[in-house]
């Protein structure tokens, strides 16, 4: 687990003001995250109820880092790999009290399945990259998420992906993904998004000259005291 480190930067620091004054401005959000993480998942849940209890609105653009490195195409069990590489058995994954992880996303409200399969990120990237030229990034980010952390599906299959376009409103996935057309973009993109962190997620928020930073496992008092130097 990695701890929340948060940096403020910016040429002045806006004096405290309404929120009325600040509705209808817009927070832009830079995160650079996979979707193997399941911190990254918390964090979006987390910025997403921070941001809905302000009013506030943000635009918000996803890059690809690949959290796992040369998994093979067929995949490989988590609940194997995390027993093999940290000794943790089903039991102690299951128990949110033994496992914080999952604590935090329950706190969330996320119902975290450990009965998935490690799978190659490289099309999921895709898809959001083409979503965000329709608008629809951080929709098909939240639900390829769900859809890979709660239902356990696999988002490197061309059905799954589909699916979650169709879900989404998002037009012309199909061609896209089955070309691969845009995988050197994505792989270039996770190149020099892990050439900025060594961990995910990372988020970075911007607001009238004003920069915030949050790296690692976050909570929801982590975005309050985020969002709160933004205002």
């Amino acid at each position: 687990q990695a701890a929340v480190m948060l940096t403020l930067r910016g040429s002045a620091v806006l004096g405290r003001v309404g929120r009325r004054f600040f509705s209808g401005k817009v927070v832009n959000i830079e995160v650079i995250s996979d979707q193997a993480c399941p911190w990254c998942f918390i964090g979006k849940k987390h910025l997403d109820t921070a941001l809905s209890q302000r009013g506030w609105s943000a635009s918000v653009h996803w890059r690809p880092y690949f959290l796992y490195h040369d998994v093979p195409p067929e995949g490989f069990s988590l609940l194997s790999f995390l027993s093999k590489e940290y000794g943790m058995d089903e039991e102690i994954l299951k128990d949110p009290d033994l496992n914080p992880m999952l604590a935090a996303a329950q706190d969330a409200g996320i119902k975290l399945n450990y009965n998935r399969m490690v799978v190659p990120t490289l099309r999921a990237h895709c898809l959001i990259h083409h979503a965000h030229q329709q608008g629809k990034g951080h929709e098909v980010v939240d639900r390829l998420f769900s859809v890979y952390m709660e239902d356990g599906k696999r988002i490197d299959d061309l059905e799954v992906l589909n699916q979650v376009a169709t879900d989404c409103s998002v037009t012309g996935a199909s061609d896209v993904l089955e070309s691969g057309a845009l995988e050197e973009t994505i792989r270039s993109e996770a190149k020099q998004a892990m050439s900025e962190t060594k961990g995910v997620p990372h988020f970075t928020l911007r607001h009238n000259g004003v920069e915030v930073v949050l790296h690692g496992s976050t909570d929801a008092s982590s975005w309050e005291e985020a969002l709160s130097k933004l205002e």
